[in-house]
């Protein structure tokens, strides 16, 4: 893998977080959410508010 692949990707998960969590809320009923979607969006948030991408535990 070239060089600084791991910062760049997790630059790019992190945007790609940003926007999935922007359209759920945008598009999805959230006035009741199921346990799924409620766990997701509380971690989502933590980590875009973090900024933390997915791969950083890694």
């Amino acid at each position: 893998m070239p060089e600084g692949w791991k910062d760049q990707l997790g630059l790019f998960l992190r945007l790609r977080e940003i926007i999935v969590f922007v359209g759920m809320y945008r598009s999805w009923d959230l006035s009741q959410p199921d346990d799924w979607t409620r766990d997701f969006l509380r971690d989502s948030r933590m980590r875009i508010t973090k900024g933390v991408s997915l791969i950083d535990e890694f």
